[in-house]
């Protein structure tokens, strides 16, 4: 997810990022019942990336899910080898990558330390619209 930081349910915010890190948090449970959970979290240089991060680490922490958030900026790269390290189940980057200033993104990974791909990301949509 990428879009323009602002006011509103169709920007990147705290209320938008903490409703997809619900549904996400709701997926996680039902993929993995019987497992803790750990997700590690990494953010780029964007404006309000550090403190989306500590959002989206709030939202997990209150499900009961064990947070691995860096402190620092860190490539994407190194978070897909944290999952792998740290046995996470999935992982957040807080990052638009090429896109303008004005946008920030939410980028879910895997514990495979890939991207989300079928039938994983219509899954957990479905989890984050049963939020409404």
């Amino acid at each position: 997810m990428r879009g323009i930081m602002g006011i509103g349910t169709n920007r990147i915010n705290k209320y938008t990022l903490g409703k997809n890190t619900q549904g996400l948090s709701n997926y996680l449970h039902k993929s993995f019942p019987n497992e803790p959970l750990k997700v590690a979290i990494a953010f780029d240089c964007r404006h309000n990336s550090k403190t989306l991060a500590n959002i989206v680490a709030n939202v997990f922490s209150a499900n009961n899910i064990q947070v691995y958030i860096f402190e620092d900026l860190r490539p994407t790269p190194e978070l897909s080898f944290a999952l792998k390290h740290l046995g996470c189940h999935c992982g957040i980057v807080l990052t638009a990558s090429h896109n303008p200033p004005e946008y920030n993104g939410y980028k879910v990974y895997w514990q495979d330390g890939g991207q989300l791909v079928p039938p994983q990301d219509a899954e957990i949509i479905t989890e984050i619209n049963n939020l409404d």
